[in-house]
């Protein structure tokens, strides 16, 4: 009987050890899978993933500020230039207001004045410059 035992013990133990070498090949295929998922090429590649997602995007931004902008720009180009147009006829109203014909005919008309007579105008001289 010792041989029988010493026979199934080894047999146990035989069993017991390939068990463990499964379980251990089991456990470290698990631990191992994560690691060749998560490899450093692969957050490479997801880095640059995110990277070039947020560069498209800075992208759109960019166009779309800039269209924005040149918007604006049109804009004030067209009040500069209906300013413009408008500070010409000003400046044409003001100087047909201002004609010395018209202030005199103003002056007779609506305020009745009139030129004075040759022996009314004295002449003043000033002494120093």
């Amino acid at each position: 009987m010792n041989k029988e035992s010493e026979d199934s013990k080894g047999l146990r133990v035989s069993w017991a050890s390939k068990i463990q070498e499964k379980l251990q090949r089991v456990w470290l295929i698990e631990l191992d899978f994560p690691k060749q998922i998560i490899s450093r090429q692969s957050v490479f590649l997801v880095v640059l993933l995110v990277l070039i997602i947020l560069s498209s995007l800075a992208v759109v931004y960019s166009a779309h500020y800039s269209r924005g902008l040149f918007h604006e720009l049109k804009l004030a180009k067209q009040q500069r230039d209906s300013l413009e147009t408008e500070w010409g006829q000003l400046l044409l109203e003001q100087s047909a207001l201002s004609a010395h014909t018209r202030v005199e005919q103003v002056a007779i008309k609506h305020l009745n004045l009139s030129l004075p007579e040759a022996e009314n105008i004295k002449l003043v001289m000033s002494h120093g410059r």
